[in-house]
C-alpha cells in the first residue's frame, strides 16, 4: 500500500513589479514588510549549436525529396533482389518473369503520369525509374537470354527514347530527356552484333540529332544539346578509329556535314531562345567546339589528298565567315556576339589555311603581314579582340618561321637568304609597336605590348644579324662581330629611341647589351677552359668591349638613373672579376713561372693577386673620376679574402700545409684589404657599420683561426726533426709528445687575444673604433673558442710532456688551463665591469665548479702517471685508489668550502659542501663498498669518516647572522 507523502514545498518567488500605468493617481506609500528573498534557480546550461558539417548533412539529408531518391535507390535495389531471389528459389520460365516485370513496371509508369501535377517531385523520379526498367529489360531479354533479335531491341531502345523526350518536353524535365538522348545513342552499342552498316548508324544517328534540333526549337536545354553533341562526335570519333576505309569517304562526309549543320543549327536555335537583358546567350561550347571537332574530323578525312586538309580549313573558314556576314545583315543586332565568334572561327581556319598550303617562310611572311594589317585595324577601329588577334598572329608568324628554318643545314640556310625573313618580322613588329605609340597610352596593358613590340623588334634585328654572323664567321672574330653589332644596334636604339618619342628606349639599349654579353658568354662558355690553353686566342677583343660598354653606361646613368646606373656597375664587375681578371690571371701565369703541378691552385693564385690589384685600381678610379659608385668594384677584395682564408683553414685543419704562394697571396689580400678598410673613411666613402663590423671580424677572426694550424704543423715537424736524423733521435729517446705542438699555437693564440684586450682598452688599432664589438662579441667567441679546447684537452690528454717528466701544474695541460682562466679572468674585467652583484655571485659559483671540476681531473693526469694506467674513463674508474683518491679529495674540497662557508656564514656555500658530502656517502656505498677486503676502501671509509669529523666539529651549520653576502650568494645558489 502506498505510504502518504507530503506535498513538495516550493520557494517564493520573487513579486514582479508591475508597469507603471499613465495618469495613474499615486496612492499613499504603505509599509510592508520585506519579502523574503528568492533563491534563484540554477540557469540551465545552453545549447551549443551543432557543427556547421551537421547542420549541412542535416539539410543535405532533410530537405529536398529524399522520398524520391530513396525511393529510385530501393527500387532499383529491390528488383535486382527480387530477380536474384527468383532465379535461385522458382522455377519459373524466364519469358513469365520478364514479362511480370514488365507488367508491374507498367503501373509504376501509369501511377507516376497520374501523379504528376500533384506530386511532380515524385512523379519524375518514379518516371525515370519505369523507364530504365523497361531498357533493363530490354537489354536482358536481347543480350542475356537471347528471347528477342537485335533489330527488335534496337527499335524498341529508339521506341523507348522517343517516348522519354516526348514525356520531357510535355513536363519540362529536363534531366528525363536527358536520360532519354543517352539511352537512345547508347542503343545501337549494347544491341550491335558487329555486322551493321555505319549508314544505317548515322542515319539514326542523324534522326536522334533532328530530335534535338526539334526540343531545341521549343526548350533551352543546354545539358541535353551539350549530350547530343558529345555523343554524336564522340562515338563518330571512335567508329572511325576503329572501322573507317577510304571507301567510305563520301557516305561519311555527308554525314559529317549534316551533323555540322545540325548543330550549328543548334546553337542558333539556343541563341534565339536564351536571353541577358537584350542579347542573346550563346553556347560557347557548341559554337566553338563544333567547328574544332568537324574540323578535326575533316582533316583526318582529307589529309592524304593533295592540299585536302589547306581546302576543308579554307572551306571551314568561308562557311562560317558567310554565315557571320548573313546573321549580321538579317539579324545583326539581335545576333551582334554570335556573329563575333562566327567571324573569329572563319578568319582562324583561313588564317590556317595559308600554312597548309605554302611553306613555313612563305607563311611567315603573309601571317605577319597579315597581323600587321589586322593590328592596324583593331587600333583603327577600337577593337580589343581583334587587334589581339593579330599580335598572335604576330607570333605564329615567328613560330612558322623559326620551324621552317630549324632543319637547315648550315648551307641551306647561307642559300636561304635568312636575313630577309628577320627583316619582314622585324618590320612588322615596328610597324605594330609605332601604331600602339600613335594611338597614345591607354593604360599598363597597351604600354606593356608596345614596349614588347620594340623589344620584339630590337630582338628580330638581333638575332637575324647574329645568325648571319654565325653562318659566315667563327672563332675570336665571331665574338667580336656578336658584341660589336650588339652594341652598334644598342647605340642606334639609345640615340634614335628618344628622339622618336620611344617609350622605354633606355630599357631596350640596356637589354640589347645584356642580350650581347650572354651571346658572347654562350660563344666562350664551351672552349673557354680556366688556367689552360693561350690567352692570346680568347676572345679578349669581345670581352673587353662588352665590360667597357658596361662601364661606360653605368657612368653615363648615374646621374639619370642611379639604379640603372648600379645594375649596370654590378654587371661590369660581373665581367672584369669573371673575364677580364680570369685572362689577367693567365697573363700573368704564363710571365711568372709559378707553375708547380697543381695547375688549379697555381692559377687561383694568381687570380687572387688580379683581384687584388684590381682593387687597388678601382679604388684610385673611384677617387679619381669623382664617383663614389665605381669604389664598390674593390669590394670583391674581401670576398677574395674570405674565401682564402676558408680554404687555407680548411686545408690547414685537414692536415696539410700550405705552399709559399698560398702564404704569399694570402697576405697580399690582408695588406689590400686592410688598405681598403682604413682608406675608405678617409675618402668620405662609407661601408655601413654591418659591412664594416663583417670585415673587421673577416680580417681579425681569420688570421687569429690560422694561428693554431700553422703552428701546429711547424711545431710537430721541428720536434720530430730533420728527416735524416729522425732515427737516430727515437733510437736515443728522443720522443717529443705531441701536445706539445697543440698548447704552444694555442698559448700564441691566447696571448694575441690578451693584446687584442690591451687594444680594446686603449682604443686603439687594429680594434679602433669598433672597440665595444670586440669585447661584446668577437673576443667573447674568441675566448669561448680557447675555454672549450681548454677543456677537451683536459678530458682526453694526459699531460705528458716528453722528453721532459711529468710535473703536476707545469704541465702543457694545466699551463693551457691556467692561461685561459686568466684570459676569461682579464675578459671579464674588460668586457663585464658593470656587473650586477647576483650575476657576480653566479661567476664565483661558476668558477669554483670550474676549479673543482679541472681538480679532479689534475689529480686524475696525476694518478695516471704514477699508477702507469691509460687516461681513459674505464681504466681510471676501475682502480680501487683513485676511486679512494677521489673520495678523499671531494671530502676534503666539501671540508674546506664548508669551513670557509661557517667563517663568513654563508649558507649556500655550506649546502653545497653538504651536496658534495652527500655524493661521497652515495659513491661509498655503491662503488666503493664493492672492493671487499681492499685497502683502498678501508682508507676511502676512514678518510671521509675523519673529514666528516672533522666537519662536523670545524664547520656546523651557520647561525642566522648572514650579511649581504650570505643573501647574494643564496640567491646566486
Amino acid at each position: 500500500m502506498p505510504q502518504w507523502q507530503p506535498p513538495p514545498v516550493r520557494a517564493p518567488q520573487a513579486e514582479q513589479t508591475p508597469e507603471p500605468v499613465a495618469n495613474a493617481v499615486p496612492a499613499a506609500p504603505q509599509p510592508t514588510p520585506p519579502a523574503p528573498a528568492a533563491k534563484p534557480e540554477p540557469a540551465r546550461p545552453a545549447s551549443r549549436p551543432a557543427p556547421a558539417w551537421v547542420e549541412a548533412a542535416r539539410r543535405w539529408l532533410f530537405t529536398g525529396n529524399l522520398v524520391a531518391k530513396l525511393g529510385l535507390v530501393i527500387l532499383l535495389i529491390g528488383v535486382s533482389f527480387l530477380l536474384k531471389y527468383v532465379a535461385s528459389q522458382i522455377v519459373i520460365p524466364i519469358e513469365l518473369r520478364i514479362a511480370a516485370v514488365a507488367v508491374a513496371d507498367i503501373f509504376l509508369l501509369r501511377w507516376g503520369w497520374r501523379i504528376r501535377d500533384s506530386r511532380r517531385a515524385i512523379a519524375l523520379p518514379v518516371q525515370g525509374a519505369a523507364i530504365g526498367i523497361f531498357e533493363l529489360l530490354t537489354f536482358a531479354s536481347f543480350r542475356l537470354y537471347d528471347l528477342i533479335p537485335g533489330g527488335a531491341a534496337f527499335v524498341l531502345l529508339f521506341a523507348l527514347t522517343v517516348f522519354t523526350c516526348l514525356l520531357a518536353v510535355m513536363q519540362n524535365a529536363v534531366w528525363l530527356a536527358l536520360f532519354g538522348i543517352v539511352t537512345g545513342f547508347a542503343a545501337p552499342i549494347v544491341t550491335s552484333t558487329g555486322g551493321g552498316s555505319h549508314i544505317g548508324l548515322f542515319s539514326y544517328y542523324a534522326l536522334l540529332n533532328a530530335g534535338i534540333f526539334a526540343i531545341a526549337l521549343k526548350r533551352s536545354w543546354r545539358s541535353l544539346n551539350l549530350a547530343g553533341f558529345i555523343m554524336t562526335f564522340g562515338i563518330g570519333t571512335a567508329w572511325g578509329l576503329r572501322s573507317y576505309t577510304p571507301a567510305d569517304y563520301l557516305s561519311v562526309q555527308l554525314f559529317l556535314l549534316l551533323f555540322v549543320l545540325f548543330y550549328t543549327g543548334i546553337s542558333l536555335a539556343f541563341a534565339a531562345s536564351r536571353q541577358v537583358g537584350q542579347r542573346p546567350y550563346i553556347d560557347a561550347i557548341l559554337v566553338f567546339g563544333t567547328p574544332v571537332a568537324g574540323a578535326g574530323l575533316q582533316f583526318a578525312l582529307v589529309r592524304d589528298m593533295p592540299f585536302g586538309v589547306a581546302f576543308a580549313a579554307l572551306g571551314m573558314g568561308l562557311y562560317y565567315t558567310a554565315l557571320a556576314v548573313y546573321l549580321w545583315r538579317h539579324r545583326g543586332e539581335h545576333f551582334r556576339q554570335l556573329v563575333g565568334s562566327f567571324l573569329t572561327v572563319g578568319v582562324l581556319f583561313g588564317t590556317l589555311a595559308i600554312p597548309m598550303a605554302l611553306d613555313g617562310r612563305a607563311t611567315s611572311a603573309a601571317w605577319a603581314a597579315e597581323g600587321a594589317a589586322i593590328v592596324w585595324a583593331g587600333l583603327r577601329l577600337q577593337r580589343r579582340r581583334t587587334w589581339m588577334f593579330g599580335l598572335a598572329l604576330q607570333l605564329g608568324s615567328w613560330l612558322a618561321f623559326l620551324g621552317s628554318t630549324a632543319r637547315l643545314t648550315p648551307q641551306q640556310a647561307l642559300d636561304a637568304s635568312m636575313w630577309l625573313g628577320f627583316l619582314i618580322l622585324a618590320a612588322s613588329a615596328g610597324v605594330m609597336a609605332w601604331r600602339f605609340q600613335a594611338v597614345g597610352d591607354h593604360g599598363r596593358a597597351r604600354n606593356g605590348i608596345r614596349m614588347g613590340l620594340w623589344w620584339l623588334t630590337a630582338a628580330t634585328l638581333l638575332i637575324g644579324a647574329w645568325i648571319e654572323i654565325g653562318l659566315r664567321a667563327d672563332g675570336t672574330v665571331r665574338a667580336a662581330l656578336l658584341a660589336g653589332s650588339a652594341l652598334l644596334l644598342c647605340a642606334a636604339v639609345a640615340t634614335a629611341g628618344p628622339r622618336l618619342r620611344v617609350a622605354g628606349a633606355r630599357v631596350v639599349a640596356l637589354a640589347i647589351q645584356l642580350l650581347a654579353a650572354l651571346a658572347v658568354l654562350w660563344q666562350i662558355l664551351g672552349s673557354w677552359t680556366l688556367g689552360t690553353g693561350n690567352w692570346a686566342e680568347r676572345p679578349v677583343v669581345a670581352i673587353l668591349m662588352i665590360t667597357g660598354s658596361a662601364l661606360f653606361s653605368a657612368w653615363r646613368l648615374r646621374e639619370d638613373a642611379p639604379r640603372w646606373s648600379r645594375t649596370m656597375l654590378a654587371w661590369s664587375a660581373a665581367w672584369w672579376y669573371g673575364s677580364v681578371a680570369s685572362i689577367g690571371a693567365d697573363l700573368l701565369a704564363d710571365l711568372i713561372d709559378i707553375r708547380s703541378g697543381i695547375v688549379s691552385l697555381d692559377w687561383w693564385s694568381a687570380y687572387a693577386l688580379c683581384i687584388a690589384v684590381s682593387a687597388l685600381l678601382f679604388t684610385l678610379a673611384a677617387r679619381r673620376l669623382a664617383w663614389p659608385a665605381l669604389r664598390w668594384l674593390a669590394a670583391p677584395c674581401w670576398l677574395a679574402l674570405g674565401l682564402a682564408l676558408a680554404t687555407a683553414l680548411v686545408i690547414l685543419y685537414s692536415g696539410h700545409t700550405l705552399a709559399w704562394r698560398e702564404w704569399g697571396v694570402l697576405a697580399a689580400l690582408l695588406v689590400v684589404s686592410e688598405v681598403l678598410l682604413q682608406g675608405w673613411p678617409r675618402n668620405g666613402w662609407e661601408l655601413g657599420r654591418k659591412r664594416t663590423l663583417a670585415v673587421h671580424a673577416l680580417r681579425t677572426a681569420g688570421p687569429w683561426l690560422v694561428i693554431w694550424p700553422a703552428g701546429y704543423e711547424l711545431l710537430v715537424r721541428w720536434l720530430a726533426g730533420p728527416a735524416l736524423y729522425r732515427d737516430l733521435l727515437a733510437t736515443a729517446g728522443w720522443d717529443a709528445a705531441g701536445v706539445w705542438g697543440q698548447c704552444l699555437p694555442a698559448w700564441l693564440q691566447m696571448g694575441v687575444l690578451a693584446w687584442l684586450l690591451r687594444a680594446v682598452r686603449q682604443e686603439r688599432w687594429p680594434v679602433a673604433p669598433f672597440g665595444p664589438w670586440y669585447a661584446r662579441m668577437l673576443l667573447p667567441l674568441a675566448t669561448l673558442w680557447c675555454v672549450l679546447r681548454v677543456i677537451w684537452w683536459n678530458l682526453v690528454q694526459d699531460g705528458g710532456m716528453a722528453p721532459l717528466p711529468y710535473l703536476p701544474l707545469l704541465n702543457p695541460v694545466d699551463l693551457s688551463t691556467a692561461f685561459a682562466a686568466a684570459l676569461v679572468f682579464a675578459h671579464c674585467r674588460v668586457a663585464l665591469p658593470d656587473l650586477a652583484a647576483a650575476a657576480r655571485g653566479r661567476l664565483r659559483w661558476l668558477a669554483g665548479v670550474a676549479a673543482f671540476g679541472w681538480l679532479n681531473l689534475m689529480l686524475l693526469r696525476t694518478a695516471a702517471h704514477v699508477l702507469d694506467l691509460p687516461y681513459e674513463a674505464g681504466a681510471l674508474l676501475a682502480s680501487r685508489a683513485v676511486e679512494a683518491m677521489l673520495s678523499l679529495v671531494w671530502s676534503l674540497s666539501a671540508l674546506v668550502l664548508m669551513r670557509f662557508a661557517v667563517r663568513r656564514s654563508l649558507r649556500a656555500a655550506w649546502l653545497a659542501g653538504a651536496a658534495i658530502l652527500l655524493l661521497v656517502v652515495a659513491k661509498l656505498f655503491l662503488v666503493d663498498l664493492d672492493g671487499s677486503g681492499s685497502m683502498e676502501r678501508i682508507v676511502s671509509f676512514v678518510g671521509v669518516g675523519l673529514l666528516m669529523l672533522a666537519i662536523g666539529y670545524l664547520a656546523p651549520f651557520p647561525t642566522d647572522r648572514s650579511g649581504p653576502d650570505d643573501k647574494r650568494d643564496g640567491e646566486a645558489a
